[in-house]
């Protein structure tokens, strides 16, 4: 087998955070094309991929709840709620390995996941935790919260 022609961690860290932020650019936009809507998706998968190769488990844990925000923004509830499960089972046990920021991201994509997956009671409840949660944020950061659980889709 040919010798990889450049440093593949590296390469995996790069692809991971440049899908990162550009599937997040469009989970943020609207209104989305459909082109858009697969672009997004794919990004968002392919940064879990490489997350995956090269991140610890907090990085999987953001790549996932990527991916719900990307799958609710899609219209696909029921794997929106999936994918935001899985995030939230990595949110348990990486426990204090998050930040403040990472623990109500983690309850903001759960209220997102259940709200796009029809299941609005749940989603008022875990939109109520998120929102607890971010009140501990400085105010940037809180905002980034907000605007998340606000997002159409």
């Amino acid at each position: 087998m040919p010798q990889w022609p450049m440093d593949q961690a590296g390469a995996h860290r790069w692809f991971a955070v440049e899908f990162n932020n550009e599937a997040w650019s469009i989970v943020e936009s609207s209104p989305r094309l459909p082109d858009q809507i697969d672009q997004m998706l794919h990004l968002a998968h392919a940064a879990l991929v490489h997350w995956s190769q090269v991140g610890t488990p907090l990085n999987r844990q953001r790549a996932l709840d990527l991916l719900a925000h990307a799958h609710a923004a899609a219209g696909f509830g029921q794997l929106s709620l999936q994918f935001a499960e899985q995030a939230w089972q990595l949110s348990l046990e990486t426990g204090d390995g998050q930040t403040p920021f990472d623990r109500a991201e983690a309850h903001s994509t759960m209220a997102v996941a259940l709200r796009s997956a029809g299941h609005m009671s749940e989603a008022e409840e875990w939109r109520g935790r998120a929102l607890q949660a971010a009140s501990q944020l400085d105010a940037e950061d809180r905002a980034a919260i907000e605007r998340l659980l606000n997002l159409p889709g």
